[in-house]
């Protein structure tokens, strides 16, 4: 079920992007967290743009609950981009897809608990699927990049 679907399930209260991901984007400079990511609302209300590295907290996913939900209550943290909870066709999305499951009858194969195809059918599969598929997507939103 996509996000922003109207399914309350699908983003939890607790979703906030981690230190884990955050910090090695702001250490090599890498701008994708401006498109990952949506900035602390604290860290904006008290000055910062959009475009600051600092105004991208993340939470560290080893602290204990109790310390991540103040986090979530005070709202100083990054959290997803609006695009992946409330665009529900933003992005093409596959919970488990024809090339996943070839992937997996290859690995079968190669170990040797299913006989017939050789691996290399269902890994050519895989790869030649997924191919195929992307060269048919068509975007619906922009894609904005911040330089």
């Amino acid at each position: 079920m996509p996000a922003g679907s109207g399914n309350s399930f699908v983003k939890s209260n607790y979703t906030m992007l981690t230190a884990t991901l955050i910090d090695p984007l702001k250490a090599l400079g890498d701008r994708r967290l401006f498109y990952f990511a949506k900035p602390s609302p604290v860290q904006i209300a008290a000055g910062k743009q959009p475009s600051d590295w600092d105004a991208y907290p993340g939470a560290e996913p080893s602290d204990p609950f109790p310390v991540l939900q103040d986090k979530r209550v005070s709202k100083d943290y990054a959290d997803l981009n609006n695009r992946y909870v409330q665009l529900v066709n933003a992005e093409p999305v596959s919970v488990f897809s024809y090339w996943d499951q070839q992937f997996l009858l290859a690995e079968a194969a190669l170990r040797g608990w299913i006989a017939g195809t050789p691996a290399q059918t269902h890994y050519a599969a895989g790869i030649g699927k997924p191919c195929g598929s992307l060269r048919r997507i068509r975007l619906k939103q922009p894609i904005i990049i911040i330089i």
